[in-house]
C-alpha cells in the first residue's frame, strides 16, 4: 500500500551576487525554518548579469515534516490556493514562488528588507506495513514474494523494489473462533495501531460441513469470523486513527439471498449458491449497521453493496440542485499601505479569526496617488458555517434588503456595509472605523469540476446558477427583500 506524501520541501533565495543581500537572505530562510541554510554557488560565468564561476549567488534550505507541511501551507496560501498546471513536473513534484516573504508571517525586519521566496515540493510514496492473516502460511509466503518480484504496470522494477514497504503474515482460521481471537491477541500486542482492515477472505463449500463452533462452515468463514475479528479490532483501530477504514468485500449475489433466522444455519435444506449469497447478505447487513453505530464518531466502515433502486425524481428533493454558499469574501479598501491597512487586516483577522491576504494595485494611478504594485487593501475568504454566520451579520445590518443590481448573471451577490463595528466588532479607538464590502459565491454539487487540476470538465448549462436563482434563494433563505430603484 502507497500512500503519497511530502518527501522534502527546497525552499531558496537567490540575489545574483555574494555580499551582505545574500547573507541577509540566508537570516529570512533561517528565521523561516530554524535551521542553518546553504548557500549555492555559480555554475557558469554569466557575464551580462556579472555573475562568475564558483561565486555564491543563492541560498537554500531543506525542510522535511511537519515543518515542510506547515511551512508549504503558508505558501499556499499566500498564492490563494491557485496553480497553474505548468507549475508540475513529469516527475510529479510541483513549484511556485511569492514575491514577498513577509507575507509568510515573518516580521519585517528593516534591516533585513524583503526578499523572494520560491517553493519546489518534492513528492513520494509511503511505504505501509501490510499484514496478510491467511490459514495456509506457505501459500502466503508465496504470494508474498510475488509482490515484491513483481510491479505493477507502468512502474519500474528498481523503482519499486524500493518502495514495496514492509510484509508480514499472520496465522488466521476463520472456521476457528479460537483461532480468529489468538490472531486478534498477536495483532494488538505485537502491532502498534492498525488503520485500515479488509475483510475479504470467502469459501463456498460444496456439501454441507459445521466447524467446532458449531456453525455451518461457509457461514462462520464468510461472515461469522470476520465480525468476530472486526470487533476485536475495532477499539484499536480507533485510537490508532480518527479516519481509520474497514472494508467488508460483499458480491452482487447478495440480491438473491434471505436470512430465515429460525434456520440459520440451513440444517432442513441446503442450497450451495442460496447459503453463499446469505453470508454476502450478513456482510453488507453488518457493515450498514457498523456505519450506524460509529457515524457519530466519524469512524465508520466502508462499504461494498448494491444501490438502492432509483426512487422517482422530484426536482424540489434533488439535492443536487440545491442551492449554497461557495464562500464568502471580504475586502476592505484603503488606497495605501501603511498603519491604516495594517489596522484594516487587525479589523478582518477579528471578524473571521484567520489572517488575512494583502492586495497590490495593478496599475499606477497618479491621480490617487497609488503606486503599482504598492499594498493597498486587504481581502480575507472564508467558508462553512463561519461563512453562513458572517453573512447573517451583514444581511442584518443592510436590513435584509438589497438591489437587484446587487446580484450577478452568474449567481452571485455582493453589498457593502459603511462601519464594521455595525458587525457586532467592539470599537477600538487604535483602530477606527472601516467600511466593508461582502461578496458571495454561490454554487450547487458539483460544481467543483470546473476547478479541478486534472481532467477539468464543465458544469452543466441546466445546472448552473442564474440571477434569478440567486435572487430567490436570498428571498427563501433570509426572508429577504428586493429593492427597485433608489432606496
Amino acid at each position: 500500500m502507497r500512500e503519497v506524501r511530502i518527501r522534502k520541501l527546497c525552499l531558496n533565495i537567490c540575489v545574483g551576487e555574494s555580499g551582505d543581500r545574500l547573507t541577509r537572505a540566508a537570516k529570512v530562510l533561517e528565521q523561516l525554518t530554524g535551521q542553518q541554510p546553504v548557500f549555492s554557488k555559480a555554475r557558469y560565468t554569466v557575464r551580462s548579469f556579472g555573475i562568475r564561476r564558483n561565486e555564491k549567488i543563492a541560498v537554500h534550505c531543506t525542510v522535511r515534516g511537519a515543518k515542510a507541511e506547515e511551512i508549504l501551507e503558508r505558501g499556499l496560501k499566500v498564492r490563494e490556493y491557485e496553480l497553474k498546471k505548468e507549475n508540475f513536473s513529469g516527475t510529479g513534484n510541483f513549484g511556485f514562488g511569492i514575491q514577498e516573504h513577509i507575507d509568510l508571517g515573518i516580521k519585517y525586519d528593516p534591516s533585513i528588507g524583503i526578499y523572494g521566496l520560491d517553493f519546489y515540493v518534492v513528492l513520494g510514496y509511503f511505504c505501509a506495513r501490510v499484514i496478510m492473516a491467511d490459514v495456509n502460511m506457505e501459500l502466503a509466503n508465496e504470494a508474498i514474494e510475488d509482490i515484491k518480484n513483481n510491479p505493477p504496470s507502468r512502474i519500474k522494477r528498481n523503482e519499486y523494489k524500493n518502495n514495496v514497504g514492509e510484509l508480514d503474515i499472520y496465522f488466521l482460521d476463520l472456521s476457528s473462533f479460537k483461532s480468529v481471537r489468538n490472531c486478534a491477541k498477536n495483532l494488538l500486542t505485537n502491532e502498534a495501531a492498525i488503520h485500515i482492515l479488509i475483510n475479504n477472505a470467502g469459501v463456498i463449500m460444496p456439501s454441507y460441513e459445521k466447524t467446532e463452533d458449531g456453525n455451518e462452515k461457509t457461514l462462520q468463514v464468510n461472515y461469522l469470523g470476520h465480525f468476530l475479528l472486526t470487533l476485536l479490532l475495532l477499539p484499536k483501530m480507533q485510537l490508532s486513527s480518527p479516519i481509520c477504514r474497514i472494508i467488508n468485500v460483499s458480491s452482487f449475489i447478495h440480491i438473491f439471498a434471505d436470512i430465515d433466522f429460525e434456520d440459520i444455519n440451513r440444517e432442513r435444506s441446503y442450497s450451495l449458491l442460496k447459503y453463499y449469497a446469505q453470508s454476502k447478505l450478513a456482510n453488507i447487513l453488518f457493515t450498514k449497521e457498523l456505519e450506524l453505530k460509529k457515524a457519530p464518531e466519524k469512524k465508520t466502515g466502508k462499504k461494498i453493496e448494491k444501490k438502492p433502486k432509483k426512487e422517482p425524481k422530484d426536482a424540489s428533493k434533488n439535492i443536487m440542485r440545491e442551492v449554497r454558499i461557495r464562500k464568502l469574501c471580504l475586502n476592505i479598501c484603503v488606497g495605501e499601505s501603511g498603519d491604516r491597512l495594517t489596522r484594516a487586516a487587525k479589523v478582518l483577522e477579528q471578524l473571521t479569526g484567520q489572517q488575512p491576504v494583502f492586495s497590490k494595485a495593478r496599475y499606477t494611478v497618479r491621480s490617487f496617488g497609488i503606486r503599482r504594485n504598492e499594498k493597498i487593501a486587504v481581502h480575507c475568504t472564508v467558508r462553512g458555517a463561519k461563512a453562513e454566520e458572517i453573512l447573517e451579520r451583514g444581511l442584518k445590518v443592510r436590513e435584509y434588503e438589497l438591489k437587484k443590481e446587487n446580484f450577478s448573471c452568474t449567481g452571485n451577490f455582493g453589498f457593502g456595509i459603511q462601519e464594521h463595528i455595525d458587525l457586532g466588532i467592539k470599537y477600538d479607538p487604535s483602530i477606527g472605523i472601516y467600511g466593508l464590502d461582502f461578496y458571495v459565491v454561490l454554487g450547487r454539487p458539483g460544481f467543483n469540476v470546473a476547478h479541478r487540476r486534472r481532467k477539468t470538465g464543465k458544469v452543466g448549462f441546466q445546472h448552473r446558477l442564474t440571477k434569478e436563482d440567486a435572487i430567490k434563494w436570498f428571498q427563501q433563505k433570509y426572508d429577504g427583500i428586493i429593492i427597485t430603484g433608489r432606496k
